[in-house]
């Protein structure tokens, strides 16, 4: 009898402390998360297939008072010939001013419409959801005859990734 209660007791107690075990819901790094729109600048004028730095670029989506930071370390002015934006996963449709010369006298300002479909893809309990960009179009707005953007294409319509350019500016 006091041999059953003992392996009662601890099959009791092993049970207890297998049964109150949990998984750590933790989202690894290198889980994809909901990509940014990789914009590249090209030359239009020397060549097509050279990139070239717009001087002194900032983006603001249009109804948002803070500038889109356009590299790793935050910064909201920068001589770029790549940049990375984010979308926004409620809408359906965002609108952007890129400044060009953003600060000074020659500052010269392009508003771009993005229109696309987004898609939540469901990653896994830690992770949640990651949103998808389908169906990427563009229209440069207003009726500006010093456009400093002189032809867009895009490159990749559907967002899934950071790995490839999306839209290739020529300015």
């Amino acid at each position: 009898m006091k041999h059953s209660f003992i392996a009662i007791l601890v099959l009791l107690v092993i049970g207890f402390t297998t049964n109150s075990c949990q998984r750590d819901d933790i989202c690894p790094e290198s889980t994809p998360t909901t990509p940014k729109l990789i914009i590249t600048f090209y030359d239009i004028n020397v060549t097509p297939t050279e990139l070239k730095d717009v001087p002194s670029l900032s983006i603001t989506a249009v109804g948002v008072n803070n500038p889109v930071s356009l590299n790793e370390s935050g910064e909201i002015v920068a001589n770029t010939d790549s940049i990375a934006i984010p979308l926004n996963p409620a809408s359906t449709v965002v609108d952007f001013l890129f400044v060009r010369n953003s600060g000074n006298d020659e500052q010269n300002i392009d508003e771009l419409q993005f229109s696309y479909t987004p898609q939540n893809e469901y990653i896994n309990r830690a992770c949640g959801f990651k949103s998808n960009y389908l169906d990427l179009n563009f229209s440069l707005n207003g009726e500006d005859t010093d456009s400093w953007i002189q032809n867009i294409e895009i490159i990749e319509s559907n967002i899934t990734d950071e790995l490839t350019t999306h839209v290739t500016i020529f300015h």
